[in-house]
């Protein structure tokens, strides 16, 4: 089974709340207008609140189990007509449509672990927006302080009950390669079964991270202009200690 698909039954219990950046998107669609093409949509967290204002919204996600439950989602919110769910790799998926806005959150973008892979995405995604389309990438800022953190140690993450009544935690661990720009995570989630049973899975990660001229030389190869890179879901200016590195760029 792939990683992501094993990364599928426990991606909601940490990240399923996590709306900080939704407020964002929502402004860029009443922007732009729809439809919306979410890069990497996962199990839907952004897919799901963006239906629900009225959106109609295409996701492309590589993981078999993470439609899986995106679309079970889609259904229990009654927005299941408004979505569109394509299994595929960001480099080759193909749809008739054309979009005024896509968008890759939460450093989902940087799973595609080599520059010459992070141009083909580029690439393929131009031809599904529209002339002036707009593309919002969301990557982590690679400061110093961000990548001395992958050293290497395990760190516990957190606590949850299941539905099942089984407990899992969460163990993590990092380590960045400065020569090649990669950033290694290993998620580990020891599962607490009600019958005392203890099961552990193994979700490996590889992130290819960037600088902000990085950023603007593939943009610009790829067919983009950028627009505006900001440092925050409250779109402030990008510096240094910024939290998030949010490109803005649109199609030529």
């Amino acid at each position: 089974m792939r990683s992501m698909d094993v990364y599928a039954r426990f991606y909601d219990l940490r990240y399923g709340d996590f709306l900080d950046d939704l407020a964002m998107y929502v402004g860029f669609a009443a922007r732009t207008g729809g439809p919306i093409l979410e890069l990497g949509c996962g199990t839907g967290r952004l897919l799901i609140p963006l239906a629900r204002e009225g959106y109609e919204v295409t996701g492309v996600d590589i993981s078999t189990e993470m439609l899986k439950r995106a679309r079970e989602k889609a259904i229990a919110a009654g927005v299941h007509e408004r979505v569109e769910l394509i299994e595929g790799d960001i480099r080759t998926f193909s749809t008739p449509k054309k979009f005024p806005l896509a968008l890759s959150a939460v450093s989902s973008f940087m799973a595609l672990d080599s520059l010459e892979k992070q141009i083909s995405g580029l690439v393929n995604v131009h031809k599904a927006l529209r002339p002036g389309g707009i593309l919002i990438l969301d990557l982590f800022n690679p400061n110093p302080s961000v990548l001395l953190e992958g050293d290497g140690r395990v760190s516990f993450v957190g606590e949850w009950e299941m539905d099942d009544g089984s407990v899992v935690q969460e163990f993590v661990t990092r380590t960045t390669h400065t020569s090649t720009q990669v950033h290694e995570i290993l998620y580990l989630y020891d599962v607490a079964k009600p019958d005392g049973t203890l099961e552990r899975y193994r979700v490996p990660v590889r992130l290819k991270y960037i600088g902000e001229p990085e950023g603007r030389l593939m943009l610009e190869k790829a067919g983009y202009e950028v627009e505006n890179v900001y440092g925050s879901y409250e779109l402030e200016p990008f510096d240094d200690y910024s939290p998030s590195m949010i490109f803005v760029a649109r199609a030529k």
